[in-house]
């Protein structure tokens, strides 16, 4: 007789899984609502996302001493009892440059314990505003439908980060 390892697990989402022109293409978008600063945050928010396959929440807490510009990683954690160092490119290293530089030259203080995304008002960013945020930059780019759960979710940029990965 065979005996499931682990019970299935039933879900209404399917991941949304896009290619590598629709990522380029999701990055060329401009959000129509908002102004330069907050369009290179979002830019800034969909690279560290798919390049890195951290969870939304892993990004909100990244504060300016973790992450290593010359290293090329964020360390992400504690969580779950231990810390881990994620390891990303040279062009993310540059985007992430670009973005604390505009930062900066926008009038901000950045401190080690700034968050990395912190918002025009200088609080910390919430996962309920970015996804928001985001779902509607992915409706103006055709990926997701005007109504509905249906289409891309931010989550699935973590599923779209291993494929590719994989793929690779």
């Amino acid at each position: 007789d065979d005996v499931p390892l682990a019970p299935s697990a039933r879900t209404r989402f399917q991941p949304c899984l896009l290619s590598i022109s629709q990522v380029k293409e999701l990055l060329r978008c401009k959000s129509k609502r908002h102004g330069p600063l907050t369009r290179a945050r979002l830019r800034t928010w969909l690279l560290v996302l798919y390049c890195t396959g951290l969870r939304v929440g892993e990004a909100i807490k990244l504060q300016l001493f973790d992450v290593d510009l010359k290293q090329g990683c964020f360390r992400v954690g504690p969580s779950k009892g231990r810390v881990r160092w994620v390891p990303f490119g040279r062009d993310l290293v540059r985007e992430l440059k670009h973005w604390l530089d505009l930062r900066r030259r926008a009038g901000f203080v950045l401190t080690p314990q700034t968050t990395l995304f912190e918002r025009e008002d200088g609080e910390p960013e919430n996962r309920k505003s970015i996804c928001a945020v985001l779902t509607v930059l992915f409706r103006q780019c055709g990926l997701k439908p005007r109504r509905g759960r249906k289409g891309l979710r931010v989550h699935d940029l973590r599923h779209v980060f291993c494929i590719h990965r994989l793929q690779r």
